[in-house]
């Protein structure tokens, strides 16, 4: 644990040095070892807000994934990330999106009008979505209580159309956040209904 401290410290003085990368994969491998060191995680709120323009979508998608696994929740940093990431939903590929809606899940922030966008993003992305994508968007927005119809909509009907591709968990929450989201396809729980016995 002293090793990873001095690692930390050490990154914390010299992340302006760090490209974009470096500094998500730093985190991600600290959330990888599942060791939280909050004099780095302050660091990178202070200083990345100024640097995201250089961040590529994938960067941003990892960073924000690193800081649900560690736990850390930062209103200000996490509204920034947002409001960069807005401008060029359209840059984003299905996972860096999901995976980006899936970690502010985790981390229990909503922002509407952000979401909502996403959301729309999500929405024309459907067709390049895998289950996971699809999982992990569906279980976002329900921890977050957000709804988008169109989305709801269309995301159930993908659900039930690959049944086969879902992982037990991933169909069970993707189900589950439809339904908390008042999303009711009985065509979709009846044919998991038939589906799931296979299973087992």
């Amino acid at each position: 644990e002293e090793g990873l401290r001095a690692i930390c410290s050490r990154a914390s003085c010299q992340l302006s040095t760090f490209a974009p990368q470096g500094i998500a994969n730093t985190l991600h491998a600290m959330a990888v070892l599942r060791f939280r060191d909050d004099e780095l995680v302050h660091a990178v709120y202070a200083y990345v807000p100024q640097r995201l323009i250089d961040f590529k979508e994938q960067e941003i998608s990892n960073l924000v994934y690193a800081l649900a696994l560690l736990k850390c929740r930062d209103e200000a940093f996490l509204h920034v990330v947002c409001k960069n990431v807005e401008w060029r939903l359209d840059h984003f590929e299905s996972f860096s999106l999901s995976n980006l809606l899936y970690s502010l899940g985790l981390l229990k922030f909503r922002e509407d009008g952000f979401l909502h966008e996403a959301s729309q993003r999500a929405l024309c992305q459907l067709p390049a979505f895998n289950s996971q994508d699809l999982s992990n968007s569906l279980y976002a927005l329900g921890l977050l209580e957000f709804r988008h119809p169109a989305f709801l909509e269309k995301a159930s009907i993908g659900v039930q159309r690959r049944l086969g591709d879902f992982s037990d968990q991933g169909l069970s929450n993707s189900i589950h956040a439809l339904g908390l989201l008042g999303c009711r396809n009985l065509s979709l729980l009846c044919a998991a209904s038939r589906h799931l016995p296979s299973r087992f």
